[in-house]
């Protein structure tokens, strides 16, 4: 298969981003584009999974189990958001 790379957004609101991505999708640099929080990845060529993709402000507390993707800055700076790849839960998973 090619390497396609290809881009989400994440609003500010929620958090919480739900992704069906394929299977083996890598994660390669989180930036801001546009004042909005943009996640570049390389699409794998599995089947169809949801991947759970959350932020935390600095001082926040990081989720249990959760990997590190990369920073972005909004508002010029003055919003500075870490996001992480995080297990669904039994909730989220329904």
């Amino acid at each position: 298969m090619d390497r396609l790379i290809h881009k989400i957004t994440m609003s500010q609101a929620p958090r919480l981003k739900i992704a069906e991505l394929e299977a083996g999708t890598k994660f390669i640099h989180v930036a801001e584009q546009h004042e909005t929080i943009a996640i570049w990845f390389e699409r794998g060529d599995g089947p169809l999974e949801k991947r759970y993709l959350w932020y935390v402000l600095t001082g926040d507390l990081v989720p249990p189990g959760a990997t590190y993707l990369g920073t972005a800055l909004l508002d010029h700076g003055c919003m500075v958001v870490h996001v992480y790849e995080v297990p669904a839960t039994r909730e989220e998973e329904r």
